[in-house]
């Protein structure tokens, strides 16, 4: 009776295990992180694009901000609890590539068709050591955003933005204005968000990158923000601020939301934005005239420059479902995706031929931004988020007049090089 038992035991269990590897076989679940959950969106028509392959996909996300991602990230490997397919912030690329978790998607890269579309800068930080590891998702680039309304008052050409720095600071002191005459500055020129890490980041290293600059060698390697082009763009903020008077009092301490408040009143003529901000903008200042341009270049400078924000997509070095992972990367930069998510929720598509679309046509300020991409890039480090707290007091130490700006960005460059040297 008691082998009886146990025999019907073990056929019960054996029976599970192949119920269960059947259900597995009809069902392969593939998991996919991320900052943004817009991309469930087209999980139907991927996992329909599946089952006519023969293959019964179930895509599962979890939404995880870019601020967690990097401690989840590297718990959920230590568990062996990955997902198969990781949308990162591009500035973390180079790390997670860099310690074995992403896997090697160089030679699928090759034959993809908008391979030579995507944006240089942003590739770049897919990569480590020649080999390609994730590719463009989306991008949130930077620019200057400029109150027409504000310029005309000014006497200014409400559709000619300041292309140079010299520029920019003659319209930021034609746009600071006393408006009631009472003796109190009504309206500034501009206004920085100082006080806040990234927005320092996202703002402030285009002027250096266009004066011929950078904060980093191109390996990464060695801090440069004690080279003169990175001092002289460190020089024009802080004489905006001190020498010039075009912004407000508190800028040095000002936060994101801070600055982009004083746009969205009209109380701040100027400022270097994001494109997520034209759908913030278009809710809480539906009337407000402004345009998109480049960021101002200084003088002898052939190219402005923007900082690539957004997403990598990429593929973990332990899932066991890399083929199909692979087939929703390159989903993921097809138009259902690149248009339908992106484009429609107000962030710029990487590949080319979807620069221009419906979404765009209806609000042509998005198209602006997507120049701005062909010049974008970001620093190339596996310690970025390492680097925010030197470089956010050096330019606080510059624009309170503290220190000098050569004086803030030589004390930033030996701390950021210490932070570079350690393994």
């Amino acid at each position: 009776m008691k082998r009886t038992c146990s025999t019907v035991i073990v056929l019960a269990l054996m029976l599970a295990l192949v119920s269960s590897t059947g259900m597995a076989a009809r069902e392969q679940k593939v998991t996919i992180w991320g900052r943004r959950a817009y991309i469930q969106e087209v999980f139907p028509a991927f996992e329909e694009l599946m089952a006519k392959q023969g293959k019964q996909i179930k895509m599962e996300l979890t939404q995880v901000s870019s601020t967690d991602m990097t401690a989840k990230l590297m718990s959920a490997f230590a568990a062996g609890e990955a997902p198969d397919i990781v949308m990162l912030d591009d500035i973390l690329g180079p790390y997670f590539s860099s310690i074995g978790a992403i896997a090697d998607i160089s030679k699928q890269c090759a034959a993809l068709p908008c391979f030579n579309e995507l944006s240089v800068g942003m590739m770049r930080l897919g990569q480590w050591q020649g080999v390609q590891y994730l590719l463009p998702l989306f991008s949130d680039n930077s620019a200057l955003m400029y109150n027409r309304k504000l310029f005309k008052q000014a006497g200014l050409d409400p559709n000619k933005a300041p292309e140079m720095w010299d520029d920019f600071v003659k319209y930021a002191k034609a746009l600071t204005i006393d408006t009631n005459k009472d003796g109190r500055i009504d309206v500034y020129g501009t206004a920085f968000a100082i006080g806040e890490a990234d927005m320092n980041m996202f703002t402030f290293l285009p002027f250096i990158w266009s004066n011929g600059g950078d904060i980093l060698n191109d390996n990464g390697t060695k801090c440069l923000l004690d080279q003169p082009k990175a001092v002289e763009a460190l020089q024009l903020w802080t004489d905006l601020i001190h020498k010039h008077k075009v912004t407000p009092p508190g800028t040095t301490s000002y936060g994101y939301t801070d600055m982009y408040n004083g746009f969205a009143t009209e109380k701040i003529a100027m400022i270097i934005g994001g494109d997520w901000m034209i759908g913030s903008l278009a809710q809480d200042a539906p009337n407000i005239d402004y345009g998109v341009a480049y960021i101002p270049r200084p003088a002898g400078s052939k190219q402005s420059a923007s900082f690539a924000g957004g997403d990598l997509i990429g593929i973990t070095s332990t899932s066991k479902s890399k083929d199909v992972a692979w087939e929703f990367v390159k989903f993921a930069l097809g138009e259902q995706v690149q248009v339908e998510v992106w484009g429609k929720h107000g962030a710029i598509p990487v590949v080319k031929e979807y620069y221009r679309n419906k979404y765009f046509a209806a609000e042509p300020k998005y198209a602006e931004f997507t120049k701005t991409l062909d010049v974008a890039r970001a620093p190339f480090t596996t310690k970025y988020n390492e680097m925010y707290d030197p470089m956010l007091e050096a330019i606080q130490n510059a624009t309170t007049l503290k220190m000098t700006p050569e004086q803030a960005f030589k004390r930033a460059t030996q701390t950021i090089d210490r932070i570079l040297s350690q393994p």
